[in-house]
């Protein structure tokens, strides 16, 4: 862009933010307006457009045209979903840029507004948002610079460039029309009523309303439909706007909107703006900063207090504003025995925001996550087992299609026959249908790793429940009793170490062994010679202790081992062996067949 080009500044700290951006892309996960997008983007542009028309989406159309656009181009991830708000949010940015220059001079007031913004969590969650907020951001950028150029240069021509950046405004999101208000005003205020200055606002209003008179049927349609809807469902809230998704005006809620546009620094975000009121009294751009920063926001909670209006992400443009206000003010402080003290406070500032961060982004299940660790362990004859979720559910529909194998059997209720291994997955974990569910499944498939948490953050649960690998019990047999075998699963070959699990079940009905037995885990070579061993009793889920003669018939126990390799040990063919014995004389329990070792062949790295 030409500010680039004029300000070498302005691409050192787009960089950076960009920079910023792609690295923490992965602290976002996709909400469920997210995958609405998506939905509402069917076909090509035309049918998108449709789409809306028809009112299966209740928005203005500009950003569903961009993002269907964007997806043919650059395919349907999440992260190329988030790349297009990133490179919107990156345009608006060198636009302040370019207002910071033109109504602070050529200062450190431009670089400084774009450093405050590292970190900030409102702007951070709503710049990368697979929405219409990124291009909320850029266009309300736009008007607020063409404000600025018309302020600065009365003309028509200047006033009807206003006008179009009202007609872009309303056609990303109808309640910009907030902004174009809190513009009108201060617009008015500024030229002091001077009648040729009150025509070319005229004209610019004329020119953005007829402009966007082609949509305006559809916009009226869409409140009627949204209307209609809330009332049958008893959600509508006030004579307006989104009952549903939005947030009451109240203490608690505009108490939380500052603290999350400053990263809960509220009080030093204040004592700067007061500041700048001070210092900074004459000029027009920190007060058309306010404006965006504070008067807009303002503007929504009132209206907000008879139409359902506000909420954060509506707002969330405002950050930029007060970035700029921000940016301004600590331009002003001087250099001190050589300290530049504006960069200083702007990278103490900076530094504060990047600590506070993490705690500022949303809480949203992460089944990119949750289904990448899944992925990353299945096996081929796998199934997984969606444990009374609703198949229908768009946005679990859609991050099953993007991040769950192909290949693996997905199925919503219990199948006639369960294969070995079952990754049992809900969002319901307190329901007594799903514990049913799980507990039926656990008398056969123990559980053995688990992804996710159940908290008042979020609750989504993945579980890996796996079969013993023999189907039925292989007894070691004694004279005064039995330990039934079920199989042995190495789960780890290193160069240090083997890791496995040895499971081992009485079966229901029958009595347990009457002796403390020990259990031998060996590797032996080719000739049948101890190469090492790890002997004790069964050490259940690496936990938990358990003597023999303490199972309890019809539980699967699951024995974790690790047999410590030594070291120089030739890399080769080996045997792993289970012997049972008893340890206050060395004999060995038995086989059916005779033997006195259960071996199975291993390779050593």
């Amino acid at each position: 862009m030409p500010v680039v080009r004029r300000f070498p500044w302005a691409g050192v700290f787009l960089l950076l933010l960009a920079a910023f951006l792609f690295l923490n892309v992965g602290w976002l996960h996709m909400h469920a307006d997210e995958e609405l997008s998506y939905e509402s983007t069917p076909g090509d542009v035309i049918a998108s457009i449709q789409y809306q028309i028809d009112l299966k989406d209740n928005q203005a159309p500009g950003w569903f045209v961009l993002f269907r656009l964007w997806r043919t181009a650059a395919g349907d991830s999440e992260f190329a979903g988030r790349v297009l708000g990133i490179l919107t949010a990156l345009l608006s940015l060198a636009i302040v840029f370019h207002i910071a220059r033109s109504g602070f001079g050529r200062g450190p007031a431009a670089p400084l507004a774009l450093l405050v913004l590292l970190g900030n969590g409102l702007f951070f969650n709503y710049a990368l948002d697979i929405r219409p907020y990124p291009l909320v951001m850029l266009t309300t950028a736009f008007s607020m610079w063409m404000l600025q150029r018309w302020l600065a240069r009365p003309s028509m021509r200047c006033a009807l460039c206003y006008g179009l950046s009202i007609a872009a405004m309303l056609y990303v999101h109808y309640l910009l029309l907030f902004v174009v208000a809190a513009q009108v005003f201060f617009f008015v205020l500024a030229v002091r009523f001077r009648p040729r200055a009150l025509s070319q606002l005229a004209a610019a209003l004329a020119l953005g309303l007829l402009l966007f008179l082609p949509w305006f049927p559809v916009m009226l349609a869409h409140i009627q439909h949204l209307r209609t809807i809330e009332a049958a469902s008893g959600t509508a809230r006030g004579v307006a706007g989104i009952g549903v998704s939005t947030n009451v005006t109240s203490p608690e809620n505009i108490l939380a909107l500052m603290s999350a546009a400053t990263n809960g620094l509220t009080a030093i975000y204040a004592v700067i703006l007061l500041a700048g009121a001070f210092f900074l009294h004459r000029r027009r751009t920190y007060w058309l900063a306010l404006l965006w920063a504070l008067l807009v926001p303002a503007l929504y909670l009132l209206v907000n207090l008879f139409a359902g209006v506000y909420a954060p992400r509506y707002v969330s443009h405002l950050t930029i504003g007060l970035a700029l206000a921000v940016g301004a003010v600590l331009a002003l402080l001087p250099r001190w025995k050589r300290l530049p003290l504006p960069w200083l406070a702007a990278g103490a500032l900076a530094a504060a925001n990047l600590a506070l961060f993490p705690g500022q982004i949303q809480p949203r299940i992460p089944y990119r996550d949750l289904f990448g660790a899944l992925s990353a362990a299945a096996q081929p004859d796998d199934l997984i087992f969606f444990s009374r979720t609703d198949p229908n559910e768009n946005l679990l529909r859609w991050q099953r299609g993007l991040y769950l194998p192909p290949g693996l059997s997905v199925v919503d209720s219990p199948p006639g026959e369960w294969p070995r291994r079952v990754w049992f997955v809900t969002g319901n974990l307190l329901d007594e249908r799903v514990q049913a569910d799980f507990h039926a499944l656990e008398a056969s498939h123990p559980a053995q790793q688990s992804y996710g948490e159940c908290s008042l953050r979020w609750c989504f649960i993945v579980q890996l429940m796996e079969a013993p690998p023999l189907d039925e019990p292989l007894p070691f047999t004694g004279a005064d009793g039995a330990l039934p075998f079920r199989g042995l699963t190495v789960d780890a070959v290193s160069a240090d170490a083997f890791e496995a699990r040895l499971w081992w079940q009485v079966p229901a009905g029958s009595t347990s062994p009457p002796l403390d037995y020990s259990i031998g885990f060996q590797l032996l070579d080719s000739a049948g010679q101890l190469i090492a061993q790890s002997d004790g009793p069964i050490n259940h889920y690496g936990a938990t202790i358990v003597q023999t003669s303490q199972m309890e018939p019809g539980r699967i126990y699951m024995d974790e081992r690790t047999l410590p390799l030594p070291a120089g040990l030739p890399p080769g063919d080996y045997q792993l062996a289970v012997v049972v014995y008893q340890p206050w004389d060395g004999a060995r329990l038995l086989l059916p067949d005779g033997r006195d070792a259960w071996t199975q062949p291993v390779t050593a790295r």
